[in-house]
C-alpha cells in the first residue's frame, strides 16, 4: 500500500476520534448547564412560594419544637381532693374484685368510643379528644364498662357545662353507663354506685333470646 494512502487513512481516523470527543463533550457540557438552571430553578421557587401550613397540630416543626424549648412547664393537678379520695378508694375496690375490672382516671372521652366513619364529623371526633373523663372502668377485655363524672373538677373552665353536655349525650349513644355522684358525695358512697352498676347489670346490654328452630320431624 502506498505511503500517502498509509497517512490519509491515520488522519481520517483521528479526525473521525476527535469528533466523537467534541460530541461528547458538548453533551456534557449540555448536561452540566442543565443541572445548574435547575437548581437555580429550584431555589427560586423556593424562595417565592408561600410556606404551607399543615391543618394537623401534631405535625412537629423546627419551630414548634424551638417554641418549646423556650417555654417552661410545671406540673399541673390532675385531681381535685375529692376526685383523689375516690381514686384511693377505686384503687382499692380494684384489688378486691375478682372479675379483672380495672380503673382510669383523666381518660379522654374519645378513647372511649368510636364512630361511624360515614356519621364522624370532624369537629365532634375534635371536641371529644378535647374532654375528659373523671375516672373509667374497664373490664378484662378492655372494653369500657362505666365512667364516673365527678362534680367540681380540678380544673374549671367556662365550657364545663358543654363538656358535661358532651359526655352525657355520647354516653347515651354508646350505650355506656355513666355515674354522675352530686355534690359531697363521699368516695365511698361513690364506690358503692359502681357496685351497685356491675351487680345489676345496667353496664351489660342484654342480647334478644332467639327463639329455637323447631327440630325437623323424622319420617
Amino acid at each position: 500500500m502506498p505511503e500517502s494512502s498509509i497517512s490519509t487513512s491515520f488522519w481520517d481516523v483521528l479526525l473521525q476520534m476527535g469528533g466523537s470527543v467534541t460530541i461528547l463533550a458538548f453533551v456534557a457540557v449540555g448536561i452540566i448547564l442543565a443541572g445548574v438552571s435547575g437548581l437555580r430553578y429550584m431555589r427560586r421557587k423556593a424562595k417565592t412560594e408561600p410556606v404551607v401550613q399543615s391543618d394537623n397540630p401534631i405535625v412537629a416543626s423546627d419551630a414548634l419544637l424551638d417554641a418549646l424549648e423556650q417555654t417552661t412547664f410545671k406540673k399541673a393537678s390532675v385531681l381535685s381532693d375529692d376526685e383523689a379520695r375516690v381514686l384511693r378508694c377505686l384503687a382499692a375496690w380494684e384489688r378486691r374484685q375478682t372479675k379483672g375490672y380495672r380503673v382510669l382516671a383523666g381518660v379522654p372521652l374519645g378513647t372511649l368510643v368510636t364512630a361511624q366513619p360515614s356519621e364522624a364529623d370532624p369537629e365532634a371526633l375534635k371536641a371529644l379528644a378535647q374532654v375528659r373523663v373523671d375516672f373509667a372502668v374497664i373490664d378484662a377485655a378492655g372494653e369500657p364498662a362505666l365512667m364516673i363524672d365527678m362534680p367540681g373538677r380540678a380544673i374549671e373552665g367556662e365550657d364545663a357545662a358543654r363538656d358535661a353536655a358532651i359526655r352525657q349525650i355520647t354516653c347515651d349513644k354508646a350505650r355506656l353507663h355513666m355515674i354522675a355522684p352530686e355534690a359531697g358525695t363521699g368516695a365511698a358512697a361513690v364506690v358503692a354506685q359502681v357496685d351497685k352498676a356491675l351487680e345489676t347489670g345496667l353496664i351489660k346490654e342484654k342480647k334478644p333470646i332467639m327463639p329455637r328452630r323447631p327440630m325437623a320431624q323424622v319420617a
